[in-house]
């Protein structure tokens, strides 16, 4: 079972990360802040892939709520 887990995780990664990431730096600005947003958000998304319908959509949520946090 988790090795299935895994490779939806991959998949999501694969497909999800560009959009990810670019949103990221458009909200930081900064290139290595964006790259821990981007670390932040694949780890939360990891642990909730199991129960998210709209994996996207829960990527750039956290990606919003961890960007704007001082």
């Amino acid at each position: 079972m988790p090795a299935i887990r895994d490779q939806e995780y991959a998949a999501v990664v694969d497909r999800e990360r560009p959009l990810i990431q670019a949103t990221a730096y458009l909200l930081t600005g900064d290139q290595v802040q964006a790259e821990r947003v981007v670390q932040l958000v694949l780890a939360d998304l990891y642990w909730r892939l199991p129960g998210v319908q709209h994996p996207q959509v829960q990527a750039l949520r956290t990606v919003v709520q961890i960007a704007r946090r001082p």
